[in-house]
């Protein structure tokens, strides 16, 4: 059976947003413990959330999860260096990863069933899935164990999109137009509270 991780980049400082996004909160609920909710809910065989802003406040949020947490103390070097921090977690875990699934905590609209969708790909054949929106493609993206090494020496500030343009004639894109809504500003927030609960359809 192949196994998946699934990494969670929670590192950033949200500058744009004057605040934590980890730590906002929709329904009583933290971005960043939803997100891993989301993520342990799917096939994945285990979660993988990356630190670095907030460390200790996003640890709180994860209490009682069972996830494995990794400190990314170069997290200000931008988001290549967080998803080096996850592949090299993942690949000094006692398990085997057959493929790393990425997710990022400011996507409302991601579900269970949508990582399932992206884990069924790959199980048929697929080694990259990516979600596409917006006339691009982007995360929640899957990288088979044969990225792995390519993901670790991405530049510290770039992030796995450049992979996905580089290698887009094996990529299998899966429609996902709701991804284009993510969390940047106070606005986009508080849209997002105007806005019915995106259903976690497992």
């Amino acid at each position: 059976m192949k196994k998946i991780a699934a990494i969670i980049l929670a590192a950033g400082s949200s500058s744009r947003m004057g605040r934590s996004k980890q730590l906002l909160r929709i329904n009583g609920v933290s971005f960043v413990r939803k997100t891993a909710e989301t993520a342990l809910a799917s096939q994945c065989s285990h979660v993988f959330v990356v630190t670095g802003a907030q460390e200790d406040a996003v640890r709180t949020e994860l209490d009682g999860l069972d996830v494995t947490i990794v400190a990314n103390p170069f997290w200000h070097a931008g988001m290549g260096s967080s998803i080096r921090s996850g592949i090299q977690a993942l690949k000094t875990d006692p398990h085997t990863y057959d493929a790393a699934l990425f997710l990022l905590i400011d996507q409302p609209a991601v579900t269970t069933a949508l990582l399932n969708t992206i884990i069924g790909t790959f199980k048929e054949g697929k080694n990259l899935v990516a979600s596409a929106y917006a006339d691009s493609v982007g995360v929640p993206a899957l990288f088979a164990a044969a990225y792995f090494e390519a993901l670790e020496n991405l530049p510290a500030d770039r992030g796995a999109k450049l992979l996905l343009k580089r290698h887009s004639a094996d990529l299998k894109r899966i429609p996902f137009p709701e991804g284009a809504f993510d969390i940047d500003t106070q606005a986009d927030f508080e849209r997002l509270q105007t806005l019915p609960p995106f259903e976690n359809k497992s």
